[in-house]
């Protein structure tokens, strides 16, 4: 009995997913604090039917590099000017799991942004994986 169970496949309940994630911040009297931005909008250059996020109160914003490419760019749209963020980034295969399969990892390169509303950008970890940490900081 036990031999019947402990051939069984697992499930892969859970697809590890690979993003950039960017915490937005203000630096007020020298002081840097997490700030929520509100009615926040997202979506990939040439995507605009594709919001990864819709007018969005937010903290933190998620955001998928294009395996098929080696630039990535989004547009946020603050509620007052928009801003773009784009990625220059190289792609690898990892290996998650025989359940789960391969997921795809980043190292970035290189990024730029526009300057409407976003004041900087600090790059904390140019490693994306599918662990969920901060990679940048966007100073508003």
């Amino acid at each position: 009995m036990i031999a019947l169970f402990s051939s069984c496949e697992k499930e892969c309940f859970h697809k590890p997913l690979t993003m950039v994630n960017a915490d937005f911040f203000t630096i007020e009297e020298e002081e840097e604090g997490e700030v929520t931005v509100d009615d926040v909008s997202v979506y990939g250059l040439g995507r605009e039917d594709s919001l990864l996020y819709d007018s969005a109160s937010v903290r933190r914003i998620s955001l998928p590099l294009d395996p098929n490419s080696d630039i990535t760019t989004f547009v946020v749209l603050f509620p007052e000017n928009s801003d773009t963020l784009t990625f220059h980034h190289t792609t690898s295969p990892f290996f998650h799991s025989y359940e789960c399969g391969y997921v795809l990892h980043y190292d970035l390169s290189g990024f730029e942004y526009s300057t409407n509303v976003i004041d900087s950008v600090r790059l904390e970890i140019s490693k994306i994986t599918h662990q969920y940490e901060r990679h940048l900081k966007i100073y508003l």
